[in-house]
């Protein structure tokens, strides 16, 4: 029963999955999909790093890349990211291991990406990542 509220409404499940942890009904808890959402959980903020590390990235490529483009959304853009990662590690001080990874695992992605963007050839950039992590997350970046 419930498993198959579950597949129906994820919402209603959740809910009453919390109900019956207040009502001390652990016998109650479909302790399968409890532990699928709980690794869920921790994936989407995974995600979501690796999401603006890819924008970040991009951007300070094309901003080093094409200072001529250079523009207030580009370091709109940068600033952004940056504070979103910085937001997310607030709120999750145990993903502050995974940004190294998160990091690298993106260069390559977001390195295309400035690519396609740019109408530049793959060779136009090295396949190393000229950054750090701390040089993207640090860097100050403006119009000045």
């Amino acid at each position: 029963m419930t498993a198959c509220l579950y597949e129906k409404d994820v919402v209603a499940w959740a809910e009453q999955q919390k109900e019956y942890l207040k009502a001390g009904q652990l016998h109650k808890l479909d302790i399968e999909h409890l532990l699928e959402e709980m690794d869920d959980v921790g994936n989407s903020y995974k995600h979501a790093l690796e999401s603006y590390f890819k924008v970040l990235i991009c951007h300070l490529l094309k901003w080093k890349h094409q200072p001529s483009q250079r523009s207030c959304s580009w370091v709109g853009s940068i600033n952004n990211s940056r504070r979103s990662i910085e937001k997310i590690i607030k709120k999750n001080p145990s993903l502050k291991n995974y940004l190294q990874t998160a990091f690298e695992e993106e260069w390559e992605i977001a390195r295309k990406w400035a690519l396609d963007e740019m109408g530049m050839k793959s060779n136009a950039i090295s396949s190393f990542c000229p950054f750090t992590l701390h040089y993207a997350m640090h860097e100050p970046i403006s119009m000045e």
